[in-house]
């Protein structure tokens, strides 16, 4: 019969582990530290410039949400966070131009707000901050995991939390839970745990339309598993996440008796654009910034995206397979979409879930020249575009 007091000692030890554990310690103080400081940052933002926000159909949408007063909360109900909000309040039937964003992020917000009753707004920014701290754990193991080092792992921290555009891991976005999902079906299917990937490809697959992508990396790893081992199981990953890009479309299709493609419709729709060939975008962003007509995010989505295409030889060489495949597949997305608008347009955004090329700038950042360039550079973007977050410019 087992002894309920050394169960409890048993418990008790591995809580104890769990809390000494060097992922859960410096995860904790580097989120703890960039939430404070942007949530301070942009307060201050809107303190200095305090010109009343009226709301307007094009430059500040707020549909049917309630517009925020709350001076700590009200610079971060902007642009998709809105979104988020009012198809947790309302549905999807309160706006065609909703269906853009899979079910899964409005429902936790759903199910948060119902708990702490604080409302929709309040409760995304709740999800996404939750879901970062626990993306940062996981990032942490998997940089352990993969270069055997702790000080490579708190500096991958140290830069994503740091990144221009990071601010949207703590607004009411998606970022930071597709992050998350995607993080733990890599690593889980890395692991040999092929339905708990798979599972969680399917809730990054039901987090964003693109996470439907994550079938290309599990693809590949099960075939190349499958061909080592001779089993059958670890089809079972890709499987699932492509079941559970299906549902969304399923969903549309039976509930709301509307076309299955109408996500992809109106995501194209919202972006003015479509597709092109692989790096037309880039060449016509640089023929824009040669012409001098181009904005402040038209640079930093060119820089960005050379940024991380830079980084992906250092991943197919040092990483796991799996890894690469993911930065490739989403590198070969951003560079096929187009926009009327700017050729990048959001790719600043976008490029934050390739949670590997953040171990590459820690490894570059090795160097203490590289690392001060690094850090130096990147706060000062995220001040410069946070602000401008803040104050209803797009940036993202």
């Amino acid at each position: 019969m087992t002894d309920p007091v050394s169960n409890r000692h048993i418990w008790s030890e591995k809580i104890k582990g769990y809390w000494h554990s060097p992922a859960l310690r410096v995860s904790i103080l580097v989120f703890t530290i960039s939430r404070v400081i942007l949530s301070v940052w942009m307060w201050g933002v809107r303190q200095v410039f305090d010109k009343p926000i009226m709301p307007h159909p094009l430059l500040r949408p707020y549909l049917s949400a309630v517009i925020e007063t709350n001076p700590w909360i009200e610079p971060w109900q902007r642009w998709d966070a809105i979104h988020y909000q009012v198809i947790a309040d309302f549905g999807y039937q309160a706006n065609d131009t909703l269906l853009f964003t899979p079910p899964l992020f409005p429902i936790l917000i759903k199910l948060f707000d119902f708990f702490t009753n604080m409302g929709s707004l309040v409760a995304g920014i709740l999800v996404s901050n939750l879901s970062f701290l626990l993306s940062l754990i996981v990032l942490y193991h998997i940089v352990v995991e993969e270069t055997g080092s702790h000080p490579l792992a708190t500096r991958s921290l140290i830069y994503l939390v740091s990144f221009p555009t990071a601010f949207f891991f703590m607004a009411g976005y998606t970022e930071s839970l597709y992050l998350l999902t995607a993080e733990l079906s890599l690593l889980l299917f890395l692991r040999r745990k092929w339905a708990i990937s798979g599972l969680c490809g399917a809730a990054a697959a039901l987090t964003r339309l693109t996470g439907i992508l994550l079938i290309a990396p599990l693809g590949y790893a099960a075939w190349q598993e499958a061909r080592r081992s001779k089993l059958w199981q670890p089809w079972i990953a890709p499987i699932l996440t492509l079941v559970g890009g299906g549902i969304f479309s399923l969903y549309i299709g039976l509930a709301l008796d509307k076309s299955i493609w109408a996500p992809w419709i109106i995501q194209t729709i919202r972006f003015r654009g479509g597709v092109c060939l692989p790096g037309w975008n880039l060449i016509m962003a640089f023929q824009n910034i040669f012409a001098g007509s181009y904005q402040l995010a038209d640079l930093f989505d060119v820089s960005f995206l050379l940024l991380f295409i830079a980084s992906t030889p250092w991943i197919i060489r040092r990483l796991p397979p799996v890894y690469g495949v993911y930065q490739i597949a989403y590198l070969l997305l951003y560079l096929s979409r187009i926009s009327n608008i700017q050729p990048l347009l959001s790719t600043a955004r976008y490029v934050l879930v390739l949670f590997p090329a953040f171990i590459t700038f820690s490894h570059w950042g090795q160097t203490p020249r590289i690392n001060r360039l690094f850090l130096y550079t990147f706060w000062l973007g995220l001040l410069l575009l946070s602000g401008q977050f803040a104050l209803w410019g797009w940036v993202g």
